[in-house]
């Protein structure tokens, strides 16, 4: 190949690949270099000279002068040295000028391989180095094809994959379609990196707002968290640093517009905006919207809060399939235990009537107090769920009686109903 034209080869590869030039002659140089050796010995010292200004290409074997040769691959007898040199000495260094040419075309072919293969190498390994640099981002790719284990996307020079397992469940992928995702990871292959991707990872939601609500991207409003049931439904808390700016309002737009478009690219996925708060109890009340919630006990050590629903938003704060308390759970970092507000009420008025004993009752006469607690009646808890003909069956209660400890019992309860409505 004349040496204008490998002058220009470097200059189409550089371009074409996205390298540096001179990264490019630089690895010719060792190519040509490589091939050399192997003809000589792999101890030669070859020497590759290229001119910018002339496009020459020079390329020397670099050998020790020497009295009596012991290793001719590096070394050489002064008397055959003088035919390059004439005024040459013992232990001097000559560098012997050899044509490309001279070794056929056989080896000019193996040079432009192994430039190739030198030059395939640096290109996965800047590619690798630029989408690792992206993991994290929202990247476009065309499917080239469909399988049972995911999705092959082309992105230029690089290929890119979506696991089945981060595909939003119910959308169609087919060849030839644009999609976008978001880098979760890039992996090593022999063939160069595999960007793999992801359109179910809750950092997808977040970059989508990102790009498509300023506030967020000029981060007036923060992303807090974001928990995602891929396809189904998803949560995001958000925070806004102005106080004239409404987060939720700003997300989601005026009858939903702004949010609309992120709910179609997730294939339906229902998005709920929540404003986080520094109020833990709030923040989890709010999570587990749109049900109402009646009271929230906290115990801060185990990270737990138990939730009293009532009973008509129970449905809507459990969600199908439990779907909404699970997103609350991952949104706020909180184990949430939900119990019904009849359910809880009933606990605490148990509890507090197995606290209250018969004997020390000051509204029940001792004799009435002394039959009970023969007949296996201690506290007002022993008393739940009892009619008036049971009473009746205890010796020494008539039927007064029984309507009369009926009414206490009853007035109890009510109190501690009441006592419970006011603290919560």
């Amino acid at each position: 190949m004349p040496n204008l034209e490998m002058w220009n080869l470097f200059s189409d590869i550089a371009q074409e690949r996205g390298l540096e030039k001179g990264y490019v002659i630089e690895t010719f140089k060792n190519s040509l270099a490589s091939v050399v050796k192997k003809k000589f010995g792999k101890t030669a010292e070859v020497d590759v000279e290229i001119s910018e200004t002339n496009s020459e290409i020079k390329l020397y074997r670099v050998m020790t002068v020497v009295t009596t040769v012991e290793d001719p691959i590096i070394e050489i007898a002064k008397k055959e040295a003088k035919k390059y040199k004439k005024d040459v000495r013992v232990k001097d260094k000559i560098k012997i000028e050899y044509s490309i040419d001279e070794f056929g075309r056989n080896a000019i072919i193996l040079v432009k391989q192994v430039l190739f293969q030198g030059i395939r190498q640096k290109e996965k390994e800047i590619n690798y180095d630029k989408f690792f640099s992206k993991i994290g981002e929202i990247i476009n790719g065309t499917v080239t094809q469909v399988t049972s284990k995911g999705v092959y996307l082309n992105l230029g020079r690089v290929e890119a994959f979506i696991p089945k397992s981060d595909i939003i469940p119910g959308e169609r992928m087919y060849q030839g379609i644009s999609t976008r995702a978001i880098i979760k990871d890039v992996e090593k292959t022999p063939r160069g990196p595999r960007v793999v991707l992801s359109r179910t990872h809750p950092d997808y939601l977040k970059k989508l707002l990102e790009a498509e609500i300023p506030e967020v991207y000029e981060k007036i409003v923060e992303i807090i968290a974001v928990a995602r049931d891929p396809g189904n439904r998803s949560k995001v808390a958000v925070y806004s640093n102005d106080d004239k700016i409404d987060p939720v309002g700003a997300c989601v737009g005026v009858r939903g517009s702004r949010i609309q478009s992120i709910v179609r690219e997730l294939n339906g996925e229902n998005i709920d905006v929540i404003q986080w708060s520094v109020d833990e109890a709030l923040f989890v009340s709010r999570a587990l919207s749109p049900a109402k919630i009646y009271k929230t006990i906290i115990t801060e050590e185990d990270k737990k809060i138990h939730v009293i629903i009532p009973d008509d938003q129970l449905s809507l704060a459990i969600g199908k399939n439990g779907v909404n308390t699970r997103l609350a759970n991952k949104l706020t970092g909180w184990s949430i235990d939900i119990s019904s507000k009849e359910e809880y009420k009933k606990q605490i008025e148990e509890t507090k009537l197995a606290q209250i004993s018969i004997g020390e009752s000051n509204a029940l006469s001792k004799g009435i107090k002394e039959k009970l607690e023969r007949a296996g009646y201690f506290t007002f808890q022993n008393l739940e769920d009892i009619e008036e003909k049971d009473l009746m069956k205890i010796p020494g209660i008539g039927k007064s009686s029984a309507k009369k400890i009926l009414k206490i019992y009853e007035n109890i309860t009510k109190k501690i109903e009441t006592e419970e409505d006011d603290s919560a």
